[in-house]
């Protein structure tokens, strides 16, 4: 789907990504110990028991490596299949297991096997998907190629957008707990109704435009059809729907259809986009004098939080809507280093002012995350 040279740049981009998030914060164990003991550590690290827990940080872990497998295999075009499959899963494998190994001397990391197995696991799946996403395109799925190859980065944030939705992907089913869920959906701060509202129309819209730019014609059905995602969230462990979300995306489909193909729709999509960007950043606009400490280290409060799936979720939207500014501007006909310019700036006096914002974190990750999605974007263009 992707081009060789696109592909290996974004391989690479994935691999630092992951040695960031898999080493952050470099603080070594005070003393040290041989490597013979830390790798019979990690062979006798699998876990006695299994729980709920366990389950889906190693479901996670498996989806962290997918794209790895995924650009590894599409980076060796022009090689024999069974040395892209061999390749691409070996790496894969030896990442997770250096990575679990270096772990071992730092201060905050736990070394797993059970790691080494699911990022190996997903290394293989995303192999296996490039795999049989190159088959179908290649025979039942044709008339698909050309769109998806040329929109590729529409792709990739339709499919964050997409997982922000339905992370961490694992069920949680029953009515007690629906019952729960509904409860929460309809009880409403009348506070933060607007804002979400917008941002959940801001989203819609510029989900439109992207499905738009790979389906065309077919974009409205599907469009509709996508709205099945916010029932699904009903069901998925971590994920709350609220009113303002449901309300949010029955407008941004409305307007998706009464803007249908017209010259505005990406221009509202991308102004929208970064009026609630601003608007959720700063409310519910009650300033404090006493500021609070800025942090310079990205993803400090990610890595920092007891609960990492609600932090996933929120990570997720905010690549979504981040690239998805980016994505639009760039449609609009603005350059993506000026729209990076100003999408990171605006984030930072974002980050500036909250730090007399009590209730929120000011640190460098937004601003740095936008960075991140231009980069990813321009690496994605790359032919």
């Amino acid at each position: 789907m992707a081009s060789a040279r696109s592909a290996r740049l974004l391989f690479l981009f994935i691999v630092v990504v992951i040695l960031y998030g898999s080493l952050y914060p470099g603080v070594p164990h005070p003393g040290g110990a041989p490597p013979a003991a830390a790798i019979d550590y990690l062979l006798h690290s699998w876990p006695r028991s299994f729980d709920p827990r366990i389950a889906v940080d190693a479901l996670l872990n498996v989806l962290i490596y997918v794209p790895l497998g995924w650009l590894g295999y599409l980076s060796l075009t022009g090689a024999p299949r069974g040395v892209r499959l061999t390749a691409a899963v070996g790496f894969g494998c030896a990442l997770s297991f250096t990575v679990e190994l270096a772990q071992f001397y730092l201060e905050g990391r736990v070394t797993s096997l059970l790691d080494v197995a699911s990022n190996s696991c997903g290394t293989a799946a995303g192999v296996i998907g490039a795999q049989l996403l190159d088959a179908l395109l290649a025979r039942r799925l044709a008339r698909w190629r050309e769109p998806l190859v040329r929109e590729r980065a529409a792709v990739v944030l339709i499919l964050c957008w997409l997982s922000y939705h339905l992370f961490p992907f694992v069920p949680s089913i029953g009515f007690y707990r629906l019952a729960v869920r509904l409860h929460a959906m309809l009880a409403v701060s009348a506070a933060a109704l607007p804002a979400e509202t917008l941002a959940g129309m801001a989203e819609w819209l510029a989900i439109g435009v992207l499905l738009g730019s790979i389906a065309g014609t077919s974009t409205p059905p599907l469009l509709v059809a996508l709205l099945a995602v916010l029932p699904a969230r009903l069901l998925i462990v971590h994920q709350q729907l609220t009113l303002a979300e449901l309300l949010g995306a029955l407008l941004g489909v409305a307007l998706n259809l009464a803007l249908w193909r017209g010259r505005w729709q990406a221009r509202a999509a991308a102004v929208l986009l970064l009026v609630s960007l601003a608007i959720s950043g700063l409310a519910p606009f009650h300033f404090s004098d006493t500021a609070a400490s800025f942090s310079w280290r990205p993803f400090h409060a990610s890595f920092h939080t007891a609960n990492w799936e609600p932090a996933g979720i929120v990570l997720l939207r905010k690549v979504f809507r981040y690239g998805a500014f980016l994505w639009l501007a760039s449609r609009c006909g603005m350059r993506l280093g000026s729209s990076a310019a100003v999408l990171s700036s605006m984030l930072f006096a974002i980050e500036i002012a909250q730090t007399h914002l009590p209730g929120r974190t000011p640190e460098i990750t937004d601003p740095i995350l936008a960075l991140l999605m231009a980069l990813a974007l321009r690496l994605l263009a790359v032919r």
